[in-house]
């Protein structure tokens, strides 16, 4: 008897302490990054429902989710994620980042099912098949545009609205919003900003990609609407093997090279005094004549540009005289140690809201997020928000396309009917030791 007292207050003591835990100690884990126009509406959190579905795509996954939610009549929220496959680390970033936007913000009606795609077409589309058969009213994600294309017909079909990770402005749209930072956006904010600052005449060094013909052409728009002129486009390969003989062009070396070479002949017996102190400086020049830009975009994977940047000075094109400018794209810390982009400037969220994102995420996972998190996060906040303040039971364009817009982990953003996102982005200017300052900041809200 005496021994079952004591189990008895165990049990007791047990569940005191996990409700201390529920309480008290969670809520504190998890602290309030949404914007304050959210806060004003905070959603009192008494139960989470996540719904894990960790492995590859199977009917008895899906068989099994249903199991889990058969009795259980609540709004429901599909993550397609890439848990497996190339993308593996992007999948598990965006999961915890989801994952700690529910903890903060969704209310006990409303359930997160993440469903792996393997990161290809084929998995995208079981794994939607899967939602659907869930009942699922939003569908979040996938990453990959490729991905977005396989499901997005069928998704439609059952007026299932796509919030997704893609950039690729081609499958925008009839249902799909993209949450990532449009390129539109980015190239009209920073050729704007280079614009007032009195650069006339622009060069683009970009990849032979979808990426970078589409930036190409959001450019060509941008330098039409500010009045300049874009000089020179020079294109290399996406794997960058022939980006040594493409800078080399656009630098202009040969010709410059040939012309120092000249000046210093014609130099070379000359004996007055003013000729000896004109030859002795080209004596530590490379190439004589200036170019005819004076801002350059540039803009890939961090890892090509890491090793397309370095060959800029090389080819003595000069960060002093020739403003480089980059997208979002630059905001990478191992990409700003490269000393030749210091003094270079680039479009970026805005960067108090992302750094407390990125603050609460470490503090949880004790990992640093990837960039595509902070965007998992206003996604999956988004559907919660909606949620909490209109008791919504679908997630119409309507509701979707809130022209005051939202606050979140990347700042204010908002989705047109056309399918994109609108960001207002801040200007970053590199400086010494991965240094990010400031130099222009985002309006806090959007103009109606």
């Amino acid at each position: 008897m005496l021994g079952m007292i004591k189990t008895f207050n165990f049990l007791i003591l047990c569940l005191f302490f996990f409700a201390f835990i529920s309480c008290i100690i969670l809520p504190n884990l998890f602290p309030q990054v949404w914007g304050d126009e959210i806060k004003s509406n905070k959603i009192h959190n008494n139960q989470i429902n996540i719904a894990f579905d960790l492995g590859t795509n199977s009917e008895n996954h899906s068989d099994n989710l249903k199991q889990n939610n058969t009795t259980i009549n609540k709004i429901k929220v599909a993550l397609l994620v890439p848990l497996t496959g190339t993308f593996t680390d992007e999948g598990h970033s965006i999961l915890n980042a989801s994952q700690l936007a529910f903890f903060e913000l969704a209310n006990d009606n409303l359930s997160l099912f993440p469903i792996d795609t393997g990161g290809t077409s084929e998995g995208a589309l079981i794994a939607a098949k899967q939602a659907i058969d869930l009942g699922v009213n939003l569908i979040i994600g996938p990453l990959l545009s490729k991905e977005v294309s396989a499901i997005a017909p069928i998704a439609r079909s059952k007026n299932i609205n796509i919030i997704s990770f893609s950039n690729d402005p081609n499958v925008a749209g009839s249902g799909v919003f993209l949450i990532g930072h449009a390129l539109q956006e980015q190239v009209k904010r920073i050729i704007a900003y280079a614009i007032d600052q009195g650069h006339k005449k622009f060069a683009a060094l970009l990849p032979d990609s979808r990426y970078g013909h589409t930036v190409l052409r959001h450019l060509r728009s941008a330098i039409i609407t500010g009045e300049a002129e874009l000089t020179h486009i020079q294109i290399y390969k996406q794997d960058a093997s022939n980006a040594e003989d493409v800078v080399r062009e656009l630098a202009d070396y040969d010709r410059r090279r040939q012309a120092l070479l000249k000046k210093r002949k014609s130099l070379e017996n000359k004996k007055d005094k003013l000729s000896i102190r004109k030859l002795k400086k080209l004596e530590t020049m490379h190439t004589l004549g200036d170019l005819d830009f004076d801002a350059l975009l540039i803009s890939d994977d961090p890892k090509i540009l890491r090793r397309v940047v370095p060959l800029m000075p090389y080819f003595e094109i000069d960060p002093v005289k020739i403003q480089f400018l980059g997208l979002d794209m630059w905001d990478n810390a191992e990409l700003l140690s490269e000393k030749s982009l210091v003094g270079g400037l680039y479009v970026a969220a805005e960067p108090t809201a992302k750094k407390n994102f990125i603050s609460s995420y470490i503090s949880i996972y004790n990992d640093f997020p990837l960039d595509v998190a902070a965007l998992a996060y206003d996604a999956t906040a988004l559907a919660a928000v909606l949620f909490a303040q209109n008791n919504i039971k679908e997630f119409s364009e309507y509701k979707l396309t809130e022209t005051r817009g939202f606050w979140g982990a990347s700042g204010v953003f908002r989705f047109h009917k056309t399918g994109l996102s609108e960001r207002n982005l801040a200007i970053i200017k590199v400086g010494e030791e991965k240094i990010r300052n400031i130099v222009d900041l985002p309006p806090k809200k959007f103009r109606q």
